[in-house]
């Protein structure tokens, strides 16, 4: 897998009741950061955009890295969300 579309980020998610965690995507990390109000290169952000979808509860990326996790795949589901503060 090409290393220069991971980014340091790893994610916790779960589904049907398991948890797993995995290193994010540079499009994925570049989202989460603006999710958070942290500051994103503009540069970063126009070469990433393209693979980038938003949709409903997260997004699809379809990046080189997330198109080799999920080879004849459109790319992967990353179900992102911010969770407020209880």
């Amino acid at each position: 897998m090409n290393d220069s579309w991971l980014s340091d980020y790893v994610i916790y998610s779960e589904r049907e009741g398991q948890g797993f965690a995995r290193r994010a995507c540079r499009p994925i990390e570049s989202h989460i950061k603006k999710m958070l109000g942290l500051p994103v290169s503009e540069l970063s952000i126009q070469a990433e955009i393209k693979y980038l979808n938003l949709v409903a509860g997260g997004a699809t990326c379809e990046c080189p890295a997330c198109k080799l996790r999920a080879p004849g795949s459109a790319g992967i589901f990353w179900a992102v969300t911010r969770k407020s503060a209880a």
